[in-house]
């Protein structure tokens, strides 16, 4: 009777051990794959998209090298999503894939930040050029004249001033999403590897019951 009482617990906590910790984290896992795939088609579409606008013409994003560079990220985004879906495709390849993903991601943050930081100071040194009528007439009886024709400079350099357009916003933001996506997804695959096995270990603890006991 003892045996035949603890067998029914055994086969209670067992299906408890193995579902409940894993599942969760291998739905993150899938879901976080899954979302790669739009997010590289949206930054493939806004790397074509305005980047720079001037006062007379608009500069895309693959106009320049930079821009091809974050449409290719966009491609590796989307190849790693779909490829990760595929339940035949090996870890070893999932992992490479991640990772290239990872690095990709963040080089493109970083160079869609230093093209805003590299128009920050051509803008400055506009601006700085423009205020040259006050810095001559300083100090004279017509620092009054400069200073007005400083002001009109400065009104009419801000019309030609380069500014980031809707095509970098956009591409900066599916950028982050797929650099913080692709983290998850690894760390919800590696969560888990580790909740599987520690479930394995578990099951090998439950004592087995003699059938020929029963």
């Amino acid at each position: 009777m003892v045996i035949f009482n603890s067998s029914p617990e055994c086969s209670n906590v067992q299906p408890r051990s193995t579902r409940r910790i894993p599942l969760s984290a291998e739905r993150i896992q899938k879901v976080s794959t899954l979302l790669l795939i739009p997010i590289g088609i949206l930054m493939i579409r806004s790397s074509r998209q305005t980047w720079i606008e001037f006062a007379f013409f608009d500069l895309a994003g693959s106009a320049e090298w930079y821009g091809k560079f974050t449409m290719l990220s966009g491609l590796t985004i989307t190849i790693f999503g779909s490829v990760s879906a595929l339940p035949s495709t090996s870890p070893r390849l999932k992992d490479w894939l991640s990772w290239t993903v990872i690095v990709s991601s963040l080089a493109s943050i970083l160079i869609l930040v230093a093209i805003a930081i590299r128009l920050e100071q051509i803008n400055a040194k506009i601006e700085n050029t423009a205020r040259t009528p006050e810095r001559t007439f300083d100090d004279t009886f017509l620092d009054w004249f400069g200073k007005l024709l400083a002001d009109v400079s400065v009104n009419v350099t801000d019309l030609i001033k380069p500014r980031v357009g809707f095509g970098w916003q956009n591409t900066l933001l599916f950028s982050i999403l797929a650099f913080f996506t692709c983290l998850v997804s690894r760390f919800s695959t590696s969560s888990c590897r580790n909740s599987t096995a520690y479930a394995k270990s578990i099951i090998k603890q439950i004592p087995k019951v003699d059938e020929k006991k029963l």
